[in-house]
């Protein structure tokens, strides 16, 4: 084993790049208090039930990715935000420039990727403030022809003042509620959010509140656009089929074409021998046609999806006091309750009290080619395994 001496100049300029790197600063720190929430911002847009599960898929692709907008809000000017950013712009480049020396001497050569940063500020419509953090990885060398390669991150905060408030928005390129209409208007407080603060114990610095508004709604939503589109895609299917399979025998025709194009999550094709009715075979024994679901979901959760950013949620605070920290967690169970009373209520009232209620529930669970019958096979997937071979696909194997 050999051991490699470290000299001291080495040692001397670890030392002193560890003790000059300077902490960074959280914006918080220069005002007394901040308030901040969490807005929606981009939405996934599928653009409604799609013909088939691989039209979806392109849509999800082609939309944005669905993010939340940080709103802030302080009691101090814009210029007192622009001189923090300033000055740690300067401390990170500092830090940076320490770091790149220090790798330098350790390594005893350049280095291959070479990072830098820098701050910008423009003023947009609205006197509304854009700050650009930008940093960049370089490369030394470049390839296929190219002299050097470049990757560029940017990070904008977006603020605009309000009276003797400061306004700011984190996590989108475009300002959404500075610009809004809303923006400087007054507006009133959920009666969920109140119930938390009102529990709030004295002397608390710090609280978080946390309530759904309309996560529900959209859950169900999603859910609603995926059970069209599955449906949408398999009758086309049946139907195709059945207009093949009522031109000759099975024997006699070429399937192949109909197989290839099943989609993927269809096991087999099923014929019953008793009726002649031909239908298909999902994973799970599930058999198709059947009714769609969500529309009595929606309908059974209606109340609670209505109210649900009204009851409910979850706060934590703190605290200081001589000579302890206290940290508090309260949840408010009351969407929780709504939930459960609210659906079992719906559900029974639609489906339990009346002989139509039953049959109707009966016709929701059971669908035609449930019950047990003669089965004949005329042709089946032809992946090994359909819903794990669909996976496949869309990641291009």
């Amino acid at each position: 084993m050999t051991v490699k001496e470290i000299s001291s100049k080495k040692v001397d300029i670890f030392l002193s790049t560890i003790c000059s790197i300077k902490p960074a600063q959280a914006v918080e720190s220069i005002a007394p208090w901040t308030l901040t929430t969490y807005t929606g911002g981009q939405q996934l847009d599928l653009g409604g039930p799609q013909k088939s599960w691989n039209d979806l898929v392109r849509a999800a692709s082609a939309s944005p990715l669905a993010t939340l907008v940080r709103a802030t809000i302080m009691p101090v000017a814009g210029d007192l935000l622009k001189q923090h950013y300033v000055s740690e712009a300067k401390k990170a480049k500092q830090n940076l420039l320490a770091q790149q020396k220090l790798n330098l001497v350790l390594s005893e050569r350049e280095p291959f990727i070479i990072n830098g940063m820098s701050l910008t500020s423009a003023v947009l419509d609205d006197d509304i403030t854009r700050m650009t953090e930008l940093k960049t990885y370089r490369t030394a060398v470049g390839f296929m022809g190219y002299d050097e390669h470049e990757l560029v991150n940017r990070k904008f905060t977006l603020f605009r003042e309000d009276g003797d408030l400061l306004c700011i928005e984190k996590g989108t390129k475009k300002p959404g509620w500075l610009a809004s209409e809303q923006f400087g208007k007054n507006s009133s407080t959920r009666a969920s959010i109140g119930k938390l603060l009102d529990k709030a114990p004295d002397n608390v610095h710090t609280l978080y509140i946390s309530t759904s508004d309309d996560v529900a709604a959209n859950v169900l939503e999603l859910a609603g656009v995926i059970e069209d589109t599955v449906h949408t895609e398999l009758k086309t299917y049946l139907l195709e089929v059945r207009k093949v399979l009522a031109a000759g025998r099975p024997q006699e025709l070429d399937l192949s074409e109909l197989a290839v194009q099943m989609p993927p999550y269809v096991v087999s094709v099923n014929k019953n021998v008793t009726t002649g009715k031909v239908y298909l075979l999902l994973p799970g024994g599930i058999t198709y046609p059947r009714y769609r679901l969500l529309p009595s979901a929606k309908a059974c959760l209606e109340e609670f999806t209505t109210k649900a950013g009204t009851i409910g949620g979850s706060a934590y605070y703190e605290r200081t006091i001589p000579g302890q920290h206290e940290m508090m967690v309260l949840q408010n169970s009351e969407g929780l309750a709504m939930l459960i009373r609210s659906t079992v209520n719906s559900f029974y009232a639609r489906f339990m009290t009346t002989p139509e209620g039953t049959a109707q529930l009966k016709k929701l669970l059971q669908a035609p080619y449930d019950a047990p019958h003669e089965t004949e096979v005329p042709f089946s997937n032809p992946a090994p395994n359909p819903a794990v071979q669909a996976i496949m696909n869309q990641r291009g194997r």
